[in-house]
């Protein structure tokens, strides 16, 4: 970021601030309109990124099962209705809340971001790409939807759970499994003088 000129610390800025609103607003919306905010995402990036037309496309293996029917599936589950072909792969359909849970995890960890890039607008400040897949530390809608259908205690071991659990006691937290807002601040704690001050991104 040293290496940014004034111009462009200043976007990155705007735009991380933009991402940290857009999540707040995603995470308090019910369940049907977190749902209907999913499909919106999700149908957006499909329109605007060559090879992602149709769920028969080649597409980016995990990138375009996510966006025809991991996303989709997880808005079905909260109650949205589908167009034809979205959620329409069986074993995604049939999978128990906990197994869905590890399936999400996995798919996250690997979604081609520079494959989504046409999606973007360079002179927007939400891109629907970074907010659909916005990290999991810092909030992702993705992963607000799947701990309403299987919400995580602290004995899952999926990646979404294991990473909150993690950055939430890095960051002085009380260890969650789930995300909340309220991890973006600081915690309400004393520091001590003696204690070693860690740089943390908080989004």
């Amino acid at each position: 970021m040293n290496s940014m000129s004034p111009e462009q610390r200043e976007r990155l800025q705007r735009r991380l601030a933009a991402e940290r609103l857009e999540m707040e607003r995603l995470h308090a919306l019910p369940d049907r309109w977190l749902a209907q905010e999913l499909l919106r995402l999700a149908r957006e990036i499909r329109r605007s990124v060559p090879g992602l037309g149709s769920p028969f496309s080649i597409g980016s293996g995990y990138t375009a099962f996510a966006l025809w029917h991991v996303v989709p599936e997880l808005a079905r589950r909260l109650g949205a209705p589908l167009e034809p072909n979205e959620a329409s792969n069986p074993e995604v359909k049939i999978n128990s809340p906990e197994r869905f849970r590890q399936m999400v995890g996995c798919v996250l960890q690997w979604i081609d971001k520079r494959y989504l890039e046409p999606a973007c607008k360079p002179e927007a400040d939400l891109c629907p790409v970074r907010v659909l897949f916005h990290d999991v530390a810092n909030g992702s809608p993705i992963v607000m939807a799947l701990d309403r259908i299987a919400p995580p205690d602290m004995d899952y071991v999926d990646f979404p759970a294991r990473h909150v659990r993690e950055i939430s006691r890095f960051r002085g937290h009380d260890e969650v499994s789930a995300w909340h807002p309220s991890l973006q601040d600081e915690p309400d704690r004393a520091v001590e003088p003696e204690e070693e001050q860690v740089p943390v991104y908080w989004g």
